[in-house]
């Protein structure tokens, strides 16, 4: 398919979707009773929808008043003009300052040693067990006192 047709707009993923999403419409509404194998089947529904594709893009109103521009040509462009969802927003960030630095106000100084403590390390506690119990649930006092004092 990839090497008889061109589909513009669409790379190898793209169309090896399309593929798959061919094969599973195939395979439901093919019948046996028809005097055609199912990979003649398959074939001609797969030339059929790749036909369609061609037409879609091809299609006078759809196609752009203006070329398409890439968007790692214009990185400088986009990277100002287009919004990053995984960015924290600054008005959040200092909601959030603001929350912790009351909370550390709050807690005593063993919760103030485990919030510290938590919060810098990569999760793992390579203390002994009644420690690591101590630091827990000295956390799980921060997390309350900021989930119902603070919050």
């Amino acid at each position: 398919m990839k090497r008889r047709y061109f589909v513009p707009g669409y790379d190898e993923d793209d169309l090896d979707q399309e593929a798959g999403i061919v094969l599973l419409r195939s395979a439901k509404y093919f019948k046996k009773t028809r005097e055609v194998s199912f990979g003649t089947y398959y074939s001609k529904n797969l030339r059929n929808r790749v036909i369609d594709l061609i037409r879609l893009n091809n299609a006078e109103k759809r196609k752009p008043a203006e070329p398409l521009k890439s968007v790692e040509e214009n990185a400088d462009y986009y990277s100002a003009t287009v919004m990053d969802p995984t960015a924290a927003s600054p008005e959040h960030s200092a909601i959030v300052g603001e929350s912790l630095q009351q909370l550390y106000l709050n807690c005593s100084v063993n919760e103030k040693q485990a919030m510290h403590f938590m919060l810098s390390s990569d999760g793992k506690l390579t203390l002994d067990d009644p420690k690591r119990r101590a630091i827990y649930s000295a956390f799980e006092r921060c997390k309350w006192k900021y989930k119902n004092k603070i919050n």
